[in-house]
């Protein structure tokens, strides 16, 4: 089975939030554990910085969907806002496109392969 694929946005002063560890965040209701993703830093950064592990599934029972995460890794060289508006796969990722507004968004495969491409994501996914 293919894990779920998801891009956080995190927002300005919440870099502490990105600290290697586990923490709950702000989730889809369709978030599992097992899902993968990535972080996209918004304001002054405009970038994808960081891979994340989801180690349980959505909880359900607050006002919001969060799950439990693992920071896993900071990309050495994060993915500039402006690189992926120029990428021609990733400039159709409606996160991108709606400009990440969402705290967490789906990754769709095709988009995540290029991703993969892009960053070392599956180097990092295996530490």
């Amino acid at each position: 089975m293919t894990s779920g694929r998801w891009v956080w946005t995190s927002r300005p002063g919440a870099e502490a939030e990105l600290g290697i560890g586990e923490r709950s965040w702000c989730c889809s209701p369709a978030t599992r554990a097992g899902d993968v993703g990535v972080v996209y830093r918004s304001r002054e950064r405009k970038d994808v910085s960081h891979l994340v592990a989801v180690r349980s599934d959505a909880d359900l029972t607050g006002d919001r969907p969060a799950c439990l995460v693992r920071v896993v890794a900071r990309f050495p060289e994060p993915l500039p806002l402006a690189r992926m508006r120029a990428d021609p796969v990733l400039q159709l990722w409606p996160a991108l496109r709606a400009c990440f507004v969402q705290r967490c968004s789906p990754v769709p495969d095709a988009v995540w392969a290029r991703l993969c491409e892009l960053l070392p994501i599956d180097a990092l996914d295996d530490e």
